[in-house]
C-alpha cells in the first residue's frame, strides 16, 4: 500500500510541475527532454539552468548581474538559453587548451563577453565559480570613470543599459574552473558609455 500511495503522490507531483510542457515536446518535437520549457520557467528553472551551463550557481549570477543593474537603473537582464549554450562552449574551449582568452567578434557576433578562471581546489570553491567571477567584476567599479573605462569594462558590461540579455557557462580542468559570461546586445561601444552606464 506504501509503494502504490508513494507512486501515486510521485505522479501527482510530477503532473503539476510538468503540466506547463506543451504538445510538441510530448510528441518528440520538442528540445528532446520532455521537461524543457515547463522547466525553464517553472519549478525547475535554477537547477537546469545549473546543469545547463556547467555552473552550479548560475541563477544567483543571473540574481547578482540584476541587483548590481538596479542599483544602477539598468532593467533586468533575461537568462538565455543561447548564450548560456554558446559560453559553456566557450568555457570548454578555454578548459581544454588551459588559457583564459577572448572569442572573436565573428565567433559572437553582436554579444558581449565577460571571462574569468579560478582555482577550486576544494570543492565547496565549485558551488559558487559563477558568483565569485560576478564580484571580481564588480569590483572594477571604483576604476571606471566615462572619460577612461578601460580599466572596467568587466563591470561596465555588467550593468550596460542596453543589454537586454544574459548567459553564463563553466567548465572545469584540473583544479581550475573557467567562466565565461555572454550578453546581448553587446555593450561597451564608444561614445555610449555615459548613457548606458549610471
Amino acid at each position: 500500500m506504501l509503494k502504490i500511495t508513494s507512486i501515486a503522490l510521485l505522479a501527482l507531483y510530477l503532473f503539476f510541475t510538468c503540466s506547463e510542457v506543451d504538445s510538441k515536446a510530448l510528441r518528440g518535437k520538442g528540445h528532446g527532454r520532455i521537461y524543457s520549457r515547463a522547466a525553464r520557467s517553472g519549478v525547475f528553472a535554477r537547477q537546469l539552468r545549473g546543469m545547463d551551463a556547467g555552473c552550479p550557481d548560475a541563477d544567483a549570477a543571473l540574481e547578482e548581474h540584476n541587483t548590481l543593474r538596479a542599483q544602477h537603473g539598468a532593467p533586468a537582464l533575461e537568462w538565455d538559453d543561447k548564450l548560456a549554450t554558446e559560453a559553456r562552449d566557450w568555457a570548454n574551449k578555454m578548459a581544454a587548451d588551459g588559457q583564459m582568452e577572448h572569442s572573436s567578434e565573428d565567433q559572437r557576433p553582436g554579444e558581449g563577453e565577460n571571462l574569468a578562471f579560478q582555482w577550486v581546489g576544494l570543492p565547496e570553491l565549485e558551488q559558487t565559480v559563477a558568483e565569485d567571477s560576478d564580484k571580481m567584476w564588480m569590483d572594477e567599479e571604483p576604476l571606471y570613470s566615462e572619460d577612461n573605462p578601460y580599466e572596467a569594462l568587466h563591470y561596465t558590461q555588467m550593468v550596460w543599459k542596453d543589454t537586454k540579455k544574459f548567459g553564463i557557462g563553466c567548465a572545469k580542468a584540473g583544479d581550475m574552473m573557467y567562466v565565461a559570461a555572454r550578453y546581448s546586445p553587446i555593450g561597451n561601444m564608444m561614445g555610449d558609455f555615459g548613457k548606458n552606464v549610471q
